[in-house]
């Protein structure tokens, strides 16, 4: 009988000693449940009514699932508080839980204590960032990136899970599963499903892009933008696939509105439906000179920054095809979403070209070694101020294991010179139109002008453009019935930025051993003016 009183003792010594472990968090353990996206990186942070995770050790004594609705607020003899607040529980275990972030948080309120219970009491409290939205799509792995939690949509209204096997076609509907969009119209209390009738539509505004970083396809309008009825915290986002949008197996897909990016999923896509297949691939390279001046936001404060970058890359033929030309009308820099979270494999693969030699440089010779950064081969060098100015520069390439040696030469304009007096603190009159001016434009080149006034859940921008030879643009004053207003908002945290590159027929090609598509080799001049303000003169 001892030895067997003995053996039962020795089993729950580790059993008694986990219980009477203290919970803890783990630092910055606290995260959006779909992207798991870290505290400070694009669209993170926890939204009221969100799922989230936190991770730790010694959270729950085992592992423990809720079993009906409405969500409670202790598992185990766990409980999660958020501010304060108890928080409705999905799912406990030693190192993992999730639960739904309680909506009576400031969405403007900062960083928010959390603390898990146990039976061995409370854990140390780690702080939370409130996010007024912070978009995370859920992966069917649960493991933030992957195959997306999507369901195809057909005409019936029944519904398959996308997967290679099972593709969305051109067309047709689908259903992303998303959470951390932000407040809707409706909202059911912690812890219970969302309704039917009416359904807790979203106020968000959320768009959807389909394809590879840089190539993206921004889709129709959602048909449905809101909270999944009968499920728990859950964001619901329905669009059509365009008809002429990217297909394969792994298209990239995230959801965004006016600030917020998710992390990109992959879905699979082909017309109609079926097992996926995957394009042939082709390649292409784009060289960049850029030349960035700085003022603001604090007085005094002007910084000047030169840098070229280039990129080698190849992807599936379908999905790598250069956007259309915006007319001359329209600002010539890339639009599109704002960074989210990132994942492997999301944009084209990169290639390697072996060393690049700048020459044509004021100091002389500059070689940009191939160099690795979270898995992707990138060529960056960092120039001496000076080195972007009126002249020709050229680009010679050793060539790599899949592009061959080239070389390629620019010519560069010299740079405008900003006679609007736009220093920290300026003044831009809300009561009149809004002139800005410039001297020594080329007339190969365009001028792109954006003013933004940023406020917590969204960035009013206008744009408007002009020939760099014109030498001004004008933000102008619009009317509603006999009341003229300016295009933004009053704000006190205004910018600018004025981008001058060249005109749509001026941008030079070259070609290169290995480039399917040839390569594009650009210069630009941007000049960025922060610490404006937009009010009553």
């Amino acid at each position: 009988m001892s030895c067997v009183r003995n053996s039962l003792v020795v089993f729950l010594l580790p059993a008694v000693a986990a219980l009477s472990q203290q919970p803890v968090i783990n630092p910055q353990g606290v995260v959006n449940a779909a992207s798991f996206a870290s505290p400070g990186q694009p669209s993170s942070g926890i939204v009221p009514g969100s799922i989230a995770s936190l991770f730790g050790q010694n959270l729950a004594p085992a592992p423990r699932q809720a079993q009906a609705l409405p969500l409670p607020r202790s598992l185990e003899g766990t409980s999660v508080t958020v501010n304060g607040i108890p928080a409705p529980l999905f799912y406990v275990s030693p190192n993992q839980i999730n639960f739904q972030v309680p909506r009576g948080l400031d969405r403007f309120g900062g960083p928010v204590p959390v603390v898990v219970t146990t039976a061995a009491g409370p854990s140390a409290p780690v702080l939370a960032d409130v996010a007024y939205a912070a978009i995370g799509i859920f992966t069917q792995e649960s493991r933030g990136c992957g195959q997306g939690a999507v369901q195809n949509v057909a005409s019936d209204g029944s519904r398959t899970l996308n997967s290679p096997a099972q593709s969305a076609s051109p067309s047709s509907f689908v259903s992303v599963y998303a959470t951390g969009l932000g407040p809707v119209y409706f909202a059911p209390p912690d812890g219970y499903p969302a309704p039917r009738d009416p359904l807790a539509l979203g106020q968000g505004g959320a768009r959807a892009y389909l394809g590879l970083e840089g190539f993206a396809r921004v889709v129709p309008f959602p048909t449905y933008e809101g909270l999944a009825p009968d499920l728990v915290g859950v964001y619901q986002i329905d669009f059509q696939v365009p008809d002429d949008g990217p297909e394969g197996c792994a298209v990239p897909l995230i959801v965004t509105d006016a600030i917020f990016t998710s992390q990109p999923v992959m879905i699979s896509v082909r017309r109609g439906g079926g097992q996926c297949r995957d394009a042939p691939p082709a390649s292409f390279a784009s060289l960049r000179w850029q030349k960035t001046v700085t003022t603001g936001p604090q007085p005094s404060v002007v910084s000047t920054q030169e840098a070229f970058t280039a990129t080698f890359a190849e992807g599936p033929e379908n999905q790598v095809q250069p956007q259309p030309a915006l007319p001359e009308w329209r600002c010539p820099s890339p639009v599109g979403p704002k960074p989210g979270p990132r994942c492997p494999g999301m944009g084209p693969r990169t290639l390697d070209a072996g060393p690049l030699t700048l020459e044509g440089l004021p100091g002389g010779l500059i070689t940009v070694n191939p160099a690795s950064s979270s898995g992707e081969i990138v060529y960056s060098a960092s120039l001496p101020v000076g080195s972007i100015r009126a002249g020709s520069v050229r680009v010679v390439a050793v060539g790599g294991p899949k592009v061959g040696a080239f070389q390629t030469g620019i010519s560069i304009p010299p740079p405008i010179e900003i006679t609007t007096p736009l220093p920290p603190g300026t003044l831009i009159p809300n009561n009149q139109p809004f002139r800005l001016t410039w001297r020594n434009g080329s007339a190969d080149a365009v001028v792109c002008m954006r003013l933004a006034a940023p406020n917590p859940v969204s960035e009013p921008t206008v744009s408007c453009v002009a020939y760099a030879s014109d030498g001004e643009v004008t933000v102008g004053m619009l009317s509603s019935g006999d009341r003229l207003y300016f295009p933004l908002p009053p704000s006190d945290n205004a910018y600018l930025v004025v981008t001058v590159s060249p005109r749509a027929g001026q941008v030079q090609s070259f070609s290169a051993p290995g480039l399917t598509q040839g390569g594009k080799h650009e210069w630009s001049y941007e000049y960025r003016f922060y610490g404006l303000r937009i009010r009553s003169p």
